[in-house]
């Protein structure tokens, strides 16, 4: 069994290095899904990304600084039918995408297994990857590409802490190169992590 989170800068790679997990039967959760949840709720369509970390911001801040992970853990743990509260070992390989506060490191180290992976990428190459996307909420110019990521480091414990998080990583894996040679160097720190088992 092994849970790898992932963390980083916007257009790093993490959704593709879950995606290349998940074809090695990974099963993928996303704290961002937990926040599109309660945007929904609120009755928000158009969920651009200043609204998920508005939302998550307030969430940390009413319900502690590990709320999305802990919702995230209890459905590993309810998929499993284990014990969150007595953390059973679990059974399944999971892959736990866009973790954006220490906190969130913190509740997750809790599992046994656990892994931290920082995906990272130059800011151009990142920017030209979420243009590429063509996601109506990205941003369109690299100056707003970065003003939302100085929002994303924010100092109030509540408030994303990318880089933090990042600091906080077991393995920094630079995402630059081509997908073949992204997808080699994770089947490399995979088989790292699964050796010191």
């Amino acid at each position: 069994m092994v849970v790898i989170g992932l963390c980083g800068l916007n257009g790093g790679g993490k959704g593709v290095a879950a995606t290349i997990l998940k074809n090695k039967g990974f099963i993928a959760y996303s704290t961002s899904d937990i926040l599109r949840e309660e945007c929904f709720k609120q009755g928000i369509d158009n969920i651009t990304r200043d609204h998920l970390i508005i939302q998550g911001t307030k969430m940390r801040a009413l319900y502690g600084t590990d709320v999305l992970t802990r919702r995230v853990m209890e459905k590993i743990y309810a998929e499993e039918g284990a014990s969150l509260a007595k953390r059973d070992v679990l059974r399944g390989n999971y892959v736990v995408e866009s973790i954006r506060n220490p906190g969130e490191v913190n509740s997750l180290r809790t599992i046994p297994g656990f892994v931290l992976w920082s995906i990272e990428a130059d800011v151009r190459m990142r920017f030209e990857r979420n243009k590429a996307r063509k996601r109506e909420a990205d941003s369109q110019t690299l100056q707003d590409f970065e003003r939302i990521e100085a929002i994303e480091n924010a100092k109030e414990d509540a408030g994303q802490q990318l880089i933090k998080t990042s600091e906080l990583a077991d393995d920094h894996l630079r995402n630059e190169g081509s997908l073949d040679e992204f997808s080699l160097m994770i089947d490399a720190h995979l088989a790292a992590v699964r050796a010191k088992k």
